[in-house]
């Protein structure tokens, strides 16, 4: 069983400066770091997808993950899942969050992938801009 607690043990938050707030005080580009870039900080870093059970999103309060391709489900260029991934989506799934794949490939090699494991996907997202996470915002909304 997790707990909140022993999740926060786990948490990654990397504190990285980002020097491209030319002409601030320091403490406006503090905040503007911070309401941009926070969204760009991992919450929980683990070893692989499928170490991320339906459990720990209900704490985290998690109602959706969007997840890339290459490296996460699956190796690059691959069609076929790494181990265990399609038993998780499901287990995913099943527990009630929706999971959306963004990535920046294309959609001749995400789509194929994505209607495989059963999920829907948002090609060429062009992360880490918010063009992608706003096109799959809307496909939770459908």
């Amino acid at each position: 069983m997790y707990t909140a607690e022993s999740l926060l043990r786990q948490i990654f938050l990397p504190l990285r400066r980002y020097p491209f707030f030319y002409g601030k005080s320091s403490m406006q580009q503090q905040t503007e770091r911070m309401d941009f870039m926070s969204l760009l900080d991992p919450t929980v870093a683990l070893c692989h997808v499928t170490d991320i059970t339906p459990e720990m999103l209900r704490i985290l309060g998690t109602d959706a993950i969007l997840l890339d391709v290459d490296n996460t489900l699956a190796p690059p260029t691959s069609k076929t899942p790494y181990e265990g991934v399609q038993e998780w989506i499901n287990s995913v799934k099943t527990a009630g969050i929706h999971i959306i794949i963004c990535s920046n490939n294309y959609k001749k090699r995400i789509r194929p992938f994505a209607d495989s494991v059963g999920l829907d996907c948002v090609a060429m997202s062009l992360k880490p801009f918010p063009f992608g996470f706003n096109r799959a915002k809307l496909k939770l909304r459908e």
